[in-house]
């Protein structure tokens, strides 16, 4: 599958955001890693990975397939988890401030210990405000 990648201005707090772009299929996907902005649109797929038809008598043309619509406007915050001995990152997107005391209260599961820790930014009055959540020796 082909795609364009570019950086654009976050539609909710100014910063870069990366979109990625689905030339061939019209798919596209935009995320901030500043507030946790999305916006996606991804044709819907089945539990098999299939595409889903709207007339299952007909081919898999676009116009026969399900465009559904991601939007996160106001997201609560950004993500980044940091893994033990890598440099690898996670980046997501909070919906909620619930979500994230979820997620920290999961971390005490870790039995594997891979989290080190989660770094969290948020858009507040006008600013990014960038805090430690949790980390591994909390």
């Amino acid at each position: 599958m082909g795609s364009v990648i570019d950086y654009i201005d976050c539609p909710n707090c100014g910063q870069e955001a990366y979109n990625d772009y689905y030339y061939k299929t019209g798919e596209e996907m935009t995320q901030c890693s500043s507030c946790g902005f999305v916006h996606s649109m991804f044709y819907k797929r089945g539990e098999d990975g299939k595409f889903v038809k709207k007339n299952e008598d007909l081919g898999y043309e676009f116009e026969n397939l399900i465009m559904e619509e991601h939007i996160i406007e106001k997201p609560y915050a950004s993500y980044r988890i940091h893994f033990i001995n890598t440099p690898a990152r996670q980046v997501g997107t909070f919906e909620s401030e619930e979500q994230a005391k979820h997620f920290v209260e999961s971390l005490k599961d870790d039995k594997e210990h891979t989290v080190e820790s989660v770094e969290l930014s948020r858009f507040i009055n006008g600013e990014i405000i960038t805090e430690e959540l949790w980390k591994k020796d909390m």
